[in-house]
């Protein structure tokens, strides 16, 4: 799934290194090139600049290669399902845009009360959700609700101290972290078999910043 990356349309990166608050864990290094944006209508490109420069400190963590194919000791197994409600259906409200690039479609919702939004997206091979805090003001034209109803299935919520976080996930096998930002994440890796044999997976990266969960992506491909 090395073109993970190129079908996202999205790397960014800040320039703040980290120290991790457990500093015996193996980690990882996490780095993505940029790649260009192209959205259908144009009239998406304010909601996408908003989207992108108010999550920009989780990217480095959520673009890169799966880690159960390309480094398994990276990202705890794990073997119970995890999701989002309401399966892969956009919520409701939702404001919708497309890229050019890999045919991409993205379905969002903000919550500027409660500082989150939620975002799906996703083309013929995979999927993904992410529910993240965001202090940017949603631009005109953003749906909003309620997200604290957003709570995937096992219990995991935003503001949740690592500790809690590893009871409900366990706890994980690396932390992953980069030089272009001060937040630090660990991975959790489901395998997905099929009939014909390829290597799906449904992988949840968790994004901290200090001790309190800050981002959650659900990503499931082949």
């Amino acid at each position: 799934m090395s073109e993970r990356a190129r079908r996202c349309a999205i790397a960014l990166a800040a320039a703040i290194t980290v120290l991790s608050p457990f500093a015996a864990t193996a980690e990882v290094d996490v780095r993505e090139p940029k790649t260009p944006v192209v959205l259908v209508p144009a009239s998406a490109e304010p909601v996408w600049d908003w989207l992108r420069d108010g999550t920009r400190a989780n990217d480095p963590f959520f673009h890169h290669p799966d880690l159960y194919d390309h480094d398994r000791a990276a990202a705890r197994v794990v073997t119970r399902r995890e999701a989002f409600p309401g399966g892969w259906n956009a919520p409701v409200p939702a404001t919708t845009f497309d890229f050019t690039v890999g045919k991409d479609d993205w379905h969002l919702q903000a919550d500027p009360r409660h500082h989150l939004v939620f975002y799906r997206e996703g083309c013929c091979s995979y999927k993904r959700e992410v529910l993240t805090r965001i202090d940017a003001t949603p631009p005109v034209g953003v749906a909003r609700g309620d997200l604290r109803r957003m709570v995937p299935a096992s219990g995991v919520r935003i503001g949740d101290a690592a500790d809690v976080v590893y009871r409900k996930l366990g706890r994980p096998a690396r932390l992953l972290r980069s030089p272009s930002t001060r937040r630090w994440a660990a991975a959790y890796v489901r395998p997905l078999p099929t009939p014909g044999g390829t290597s799906c997976i449904e992988q949840g990266t968790v994004v901290f910043e200090g001790e309190r969960l800050v981002a959650y992506e659900l990503w499931r491909g082949c």
